[in-house]
């Protein structure tokens, strides 16, 4: 099945996806005055309709009705981490394939704290990084970027939710709350000020659809994130870093390079093959080049694969004489798994 044919058609279509939508706008005649109105007020309260819109005329509200909705995916399931910084949210998608985002909270910054949301890309990947699960499943389909944005409104509706049932509860037990307490409920509060394209998938092969909600998150619109608050991570599709460079000069670039040579890295992710090391250090280069930003080096440890002296000298050594300058944030001590563990 080629690539083309994993792509959907959406029926009704997300109000999100700002290129239907324009489209649609055109072709009936509808005065694209609207739109702003229609995102602004749809994305605050996903629950209103169009007849709901100041000054939209009732064909306009009747024909878009049939043919929009501002959510064409269901929020199935939640699931808290223990210590209740993280949050992954099940989605299920108009055709009933599954996709996951992660809710990130993080307390430990000069701002006070800012909350992350991880999204996906695809449904599946084919990429077939031997450590990743959703490299088993192989390529399902490609995300509409009106689909790669309902994920950010879900987490936003959860997010204010969660926001109005602490404010109750806050009221209800204002005498029992702790110091630590509210530190902890400092660092849940807040909207989503970061995107990561780290979910389900490979954004640079649906390049297309990201690049569009890339647009949409920025957009003021829509959900006014900065260009320097979205990170797209990628397993190293050449073509695709240097499109990112030139189109998203304010965008940041993560690699997922897992391996300090060619040879360990074709092992554990097979699309090394198509796009070998030295051409992706030169990628690389020409990104920061370009955009004069730093890129982040994604590096799993694998027992008995990529976690020797050796390696680690290895890398150090690429690192510096492709990028000249590294800084390393080691943060807490890595956890090791081992190859035997990914077998199983």
């Amino acid at each position: 099945m080629s690539q083309s044919s994993k792509m959907r058609t959406l029926k009704p279509n997300t109000i999100l996806d700002r290129e239907s939508l324009v489209r649609f706008f055109h072709d009936h005649n509808i005065n694209q005055v609207h739109l702003s109105k229609i995102w602004r007020l749809m994305i605050k309260d996903p629950h209103l309709g169009f007849d709901d819109i100041p000054g939209l005329p009732k064909a306009a509200a009747s024909l878009l009705s049939e043919n929009f909705c501002t959510l064409t995916s269901v929020l199935k399931e939640t699931s808290d981490s223990k210590d209740g910084r993280t949050t992954k949210l099940l989605i299920e998608l108009q055709d009933k394939q599954m996709i996951e985002a992660v809710i990130i909270r993080h307390s430990d910054t000069r701002s006070g704290g800012h909350t992350v949301l991880c999204v996906s890309s695809q449904v599946g990947c084919k990429m077939g990084c031997t450590f990743c699960a959703t490299g088993t499943m192989g390529l399902l389909s490609q995300l509409t970027a009106g689909e790669i944005l309902e994920q950010l409104l879900h987490a936003k509706i959860h997010l204010e939710k969660q926001q109005n049932n602490e404010t109750q509860g806050t009221v209800n037990k204002k005498l029992e709350r702790t110091e630590i307490n509210f530190k902890k409920k400092k660092c849940l509060k807040g909207k989503i000020r970061n995107i990561v394209f780290m979910g389900m998938g490979e954004p640079l092969d649906n390049y297309d659809a990201v690049s569009e909600a890339i647009e949409g998150m920025h957009d003021r619109c829509r959900f006014n994130i900065a260009w320097n608050h979205i990170t797209v991570s990628t397993v190293g599709v050449i073509p695709k870093i240097r499109t990112l460079a030139t189109q998203f000069p304010h965008v940041n670039l993560a690699l997922s390079l897992h391996a300090p040579n060619q040879e360990i890295r074709c092992k554990i992710v097979p699309s090394a093959k198509a796009y070998p090391m030295d051409k992706l250090m030169h990628a690389l280069k020409y990104y920061i080049v370009c955009t004069n930003n730093k890129v982040f080096i994604e590096y799993i440890c694998i027992g008995n694969v990529n976690v020797s002296e050796e390696c680690a000298h290895e890398l150090s050594k690429m690192m510096i004489h492709y990028l000249n300058e590294v800084e390393v944030d080691t943060g807490k001590k890595p956890q090791i798994t081992t190859k035997e563990g990914l077998d199983e």
